[in-house]
């Protein structure tokens, strides 16, 4: 686990952050960032969470009543394949979540991260993180497409923009 001691840098901004990963469970609350049992999951905008809340869902979440999920393949159907996420946030627009580019989720909410103190990555998590990038303002959609084309081709996964499941 990476814990990123100061996280503070997410409150009362918009956020775009990319993680390029491949699981290796269909375990529930598989999370790549945050921790679903932290002291603050309670407290609304004051905790980060990113990842399988399901086998076949992915989840947003800034704690409490700001959650939304994104569906996804099971693991059975997708088991090895690498994925990019991107998790937009946008105080003006709300928070949309792609896989492999494709829109996949999204909700009205634009509340901003408020009490973020730190960020944990991959607790508890069962599979491998290439790459994570994390910016502190909503990309544009061109902007956001560059990025997760870079990371298709470092990373040598195909961002077919038509389908999430692979």
């Amino acid at each position: 686990v990476l814990e990123i001691a100061d996280a503070s840098f997410l409150n009362g901004t918009d956020y775009t952050i990319f993680v390029l990963e491949k699981r290796e469970s269909n375990k529930s609350n598989n999370y790549f960032i945050g921790d679903a049992n932290s002291a603050n999951e309670g407290n609304t905008n004051q905790n980060l969470t990113l990842g399988y809340s399901l086998n076949g869902a992915i989840k947003h979440s800034q704690s409490s009543d700001n959650t939304y999920n994104a569906l996804i393949s099971d693991y059975s159907s997708s088991a090895g394949a690498p994925r990019i996420f991107s998790f937009v946030s946008d105080l003006s627009k709300g928070k949309k979540t792609y896989i492999n580019g494709v829109l996949a989720g999204e909700s009205a909410n634009t509340d901003p991260l408020t009490g973020i103190t730190a960020l944990k990555i991959g607790n508890e998590y069962k599979g491998q993180i290439g790459e994570i990038a994390i910016f502190t303002k909503a990309l544009r959609n061109s902007e956001r497409k560059s990025v997760e084309d870079y990371l298709g081709k470092k990373w040598s996964s195909k961002i077919l923009r038509d389908s999430i499941s692979g």
